[in-house]
């Protein structure tokens, strides 16, 4: 998103689609700097420069039931789009919520009561109450995660345990959003080394 069409704040901000509906997209934004600052003073008819959607969204298999979203601060947002979807397909969603001192973030969430919700206390309980939720659901067709690197990997190596696929968006900063200038590239390590993706 550019914020502003001059050029103070010259990149542009990286935002998961929170929500889309028709003609309709919606961001759930935290202020915390400069450009999201100048969001806040936007006003309706105002019109913003966005590029997307970039990257690869969430795929889940359409046979399955019970999904586990893990949610890390404002990594909530693409988690909302997922859980409209997965909502709207009958299918069970249980979100795992860290930390909970930023629990209004859930507040900003349409179909909340629809979803079963944990709060983990901080982010180092995440892996133990993910592992009470795998155990305690007969049959989990998959987990969901946003939020920081090292939270993910924990949400991964949890689920890794119970052989569970796992998928984790990868917000890093973004410069061009094109891959142009590799700022938001991420090492994928394969059988053969690294890859950039």
């Amino acid at each position: 998103v550019k914020v502003t069409p001059g050029q103070e704040p010259f990149l542009r901000r990286p935002f998961s689609v929170f929500s889309a509906d028709g003609n309709f997209l919606k961001l759930l934004v935290r202020t915390v700097g400069k450009g999201t600052k100048l969001m806040t003073e936007w006003i309706p008819g105002d019109i913003i420069d966005i590029i997307g959607p970039l990257g690869k969204g969430y795929s889940w298999e359409k046979e399955g039931t019970d999904f586990i979203l893990v949610a890390g601060g404002i990594g909530v947002a693409p988690l909302n789009y997922l859980a409209e979807k997965l909502l709207a397909a009958n299918k069970n969603v249980h979100l795992l919520f860290s930390p909970k001192r930023q629990e209004l973030l859930l507040d900003a969430l349409p179909a909340r009561d629809r979803m079963d919700i944990r709060f983990a206390a901080n982010r180092s309980e995440v892996a133990d109450l993910l592992e009470e939720m795998l155990k305690a659901l007969d049959k989990v067709d998959g987990v969901f995660t946003c939020g920081p690197n090292g939270f993910m990997k924990a949400v991964v190596d949890t689920a890794s345990k119970y052989r569970i696929p796992v998928q984790v968006s990868m917000e890093e900063q973004m410069a061009c959003g094109l891959g142009i200038c590799l700022g938001c590239a991420v090492p994928i390590k394969t059988d053969t080394g690294f890859v950039y993706k």
